[in-house]
């Protein structure tokens, strides 16, 4: 399965350069094929990263590399617009992948961060209430004391 994967990374290299394919052309085609099998812009950065290919076993087959196979590979067969006024609306696509990927992630901080500040709160009154008991235990002694 690593030799297959292996084979499968770098043969989508090379068609992605010998037909000057976009990460969005891709992203495009997969959402075509099958919108559910879309991968993230940073995950087709690590596929086409240099010498990704060695690191083959760290993909997911089955719900990663076959999708991008396969839509570079239908990628392959269709030829490519390459007007100026195509360049600059893939790079606006890109920009505003990248603007949503990083939305997504601030959303999932900020979901964490107020988990953990919820949890902070109910420690904090936790750590409140065993002080005020502590504080009438030490006024009652003390009334003991006194009489």
């Amino acid at each position: 399965m690593e030799n297959r994967a292996l084979n499968m990374i770098r043969e989508i290299k090379a068609i992605r350069a010998e037909y000057k394919i976009t990460y969005i052309d891709i992203m495009e085609q997969m959402e075509e094929i099958d919108q559910t099998s879309v991968v993230s812009l940073s995950t087709l950065r690590r596929i086409f990263r240099d010498g990704s290919e060695l690191k083959a076993s760290s993909f997911n087959f089955e719900e990663i590399l076959l999708p991008v196979y396969h839509a570079v590979k239908a990628l392959e067969k269709t030829p490519k617009p390459d007007t100026p006024l195509d360049k600059e609306l893939d790079g606006y696509k890109a920009v505003i992948r990248v603007q949503n990927e990083e939305l997504d992630r601030l959303l999932e901080l900020k979901e964490h961060l107020e988990a953990r500040v919820a949890f902070l709160v109910e420690q904090i009154e936790r750590k409140d209430r065993r002080m005020d008991e502590k504080d009438e235990i030490i006024k009652q002694l003390m009334a003991k004391c006194l009489k």
